[in-house]
């Protein structure tokens, strides 16, 4: 079974295995340059695992701002994708949010069609487009009701 687990003080050694997971999916299969994956948020952001028999296989971050939590850096380690990892990570991470936070709002961007559809059957809605990069994602929200 795999778990969403928060990197704190508690559990320090995984932050290497979170930062390489997002590197391989981010900079190597993506082709990010590095110095873009990797920025000045990550020292204010919350960080989440998904792990599975001891290993990171996922991978977010959350941005927590007035009622908003924008989640960001959502990642599924290649061998583990199509299997209910995303959707498992996405539902125990909004769930954690939900409990620990007086959130109303989670958002996040979606640069993919498919990953559209995927938030879309998590109760996610589309609220635009937004260009990074010269790239157009698609802003996307979720009501959370507490």
């Amino acid at each position: 079974m795999a778990l969403v687990c928060k990197l704190n003080l508690y559990n320090f050694w995984l932050f290497i295995p979170y930062l390489l997971a997002r590197y391989k999916v981010f900079v190597r299969e993506d082709g990010r340059l590095l110095f873009t994956e990797f920025d000045l948020q990550d020292f204010t952001s919350s960080h989440y695992v998904l792990l599975h028999q001891g290993h990171v296989i996922g991978t977010a971050r959350v941005i927590y701002q007035a009622n908003v939590a924008q989640i960001g850096r959502i990642a599924v380690i290649k061998k583990y994708r199509n299997q209910g990892y995303g959707k498992l990570l996405m539902r125990q991470l909004i769930s954690m949010i939900q409990e620990t936070h007086k959130t109303q709002t989670v958002s996040l961007l979606a640069l993919e069609p498919n990953l559209v559809s995927f938030y879309m059957k998590l109760g996610f809605k589309e609220d635009g487009i937004v260009y990074l990069e010269q790239l157009p994602f698609i802003k996307m929200s979720k009501l959370l009701h507490n």
